[in-house]
């Protein structure tokens, strides 16, 4: 059977995998960061409006509104500008008996405010909730470039995979886990690590190729869209009608067959490599947007307590 000490005894360089502690220390604080946000929030709670919201009092006599709340300078010099104009006053006289004396109560009651809220304790909760949050998020930023060298560590980043998927993020967070967690499948399930390509990974025509590559090797032939061997797995031949009715244009036939690669899990190691790379994005390096990762974790699990492959 194919387990993580296994995989160790035929690699001792690897040694342990740190993923799994990662992602518990990543949890782990993450769950620190809830705990000192809630507690900072539950004192808040207590604390006027005003000081929960940072307002600040500023009287104004010759306004239309004698006296507002304001949480910054902008709205008020946008409110001072305003009155400026109404009463067409002597402007060194407005400054000094109208714009500094409101700025100034401004400024006062926002540095009461901070001060209320320092001396309650949920701003020092507040800052203990951001740190414990800066180190998770140190640790995830190093779980997206750090390959899987257990079955264990690579089923946390699909994880993490399926939960930047939810979460919609809009940097390159998923292009860069994706490529580990590729590497970590290959790596790990057995039969599936194919000759490096000759072609450079920088390289976009390189990177479109890599689809073909894959099924090529696994035994797909493109001319006649069957496979060398008999597919033990039915997402192999669901993969090779696809790109036959690609070849075809058959659009609406393609999102039939689509929509069957993305809920059939693997149940060979060939199928889950060739499922992966059909879900890669080439333009972007990331996984396509329809992925699913419940179907993806199904065939790692799956193949995790395989007969490994005879030689």
């Amino acid at each position: 059977m194919f387990s993580d000490s296994v995989f160790a005894t035929r690699h001792p360089e690897t040694g342990t995998d740190p993923l799994p502690a990662m992602f518990a220390e990543r949890l782990r604080l993450y769950d620190l960061a809830t705990e000192k946000r809630t507690a900072g929030d539950k004192i808040l709670s207590a604390l006027p409006e005003e000081i929960q919201r940072k307002w600040a009092r500023v009287e104004i006599p010759q306004a239309w509104r004698k006296a507002g709340w304001y949480a910054g300078e902008a709205l008020l010099n946008s409110n001072i500008e305003i009155l400026r104009h109404r009463l067409g006053a002597d402007p060194a006289w407005f400054e000094e008996n109208i714009a500094q004396p409101a700025l100034a109560q401004l400024r006062a009651g926002l540095a009461k405010v901070a001060e209320t809220r320092e001396a309650s304790g949920c701003e020092a909760l507040y800052r203990e909730a951001d740190e414990f949050a800066r180190q998770a998020d140190e640790i995830e930023n190093r779980i997206y470039s750090t390959t899987a060298t257990s079955l264990e560590g690579l089923l946390c980043q699909l994880e993490l995979a399926r939960e930047l998927m939810d979460l919609d993020v809009s940097d390159d967070s998923e292009e860069r886990l994706n490529a580990t967690i590729v590497a970590g499948v290959k790596r790990l399930i057995p039969g599936v690590v194919r000759p490096a390509s000759e072609k450079s990974a920088e390289q976009r025509e390189a990177e479109r190729a890599e689809l073909a590559e894959t099924l090529a090797w696994l035994g797909y032939d493109q001319k006649t869209g069957t496979w060398a061997k008999p597919a033990d797995d039915p997402l192999l031949a669901l993969i090779a009608e696809h790109h036959r009715l690609a070849a075809q244009q058959d659009g609406d036939k393609m999102m039939n067959v689509e929509n069957q690669i993305i809920k059939t899990p693997a149940v060979s190691r060939a199928g889950l490599v060739a499922q992966l790379e059909f879900f890669r994005d080439f333009d972007h390096g990331a996984l396509r947007s329809y992925v699913d990762f419940d179907t993806i974790i199904a065939g790692v699990e799956r193949l995790a307590g395989s007969p490994e492959p005879r030689s």
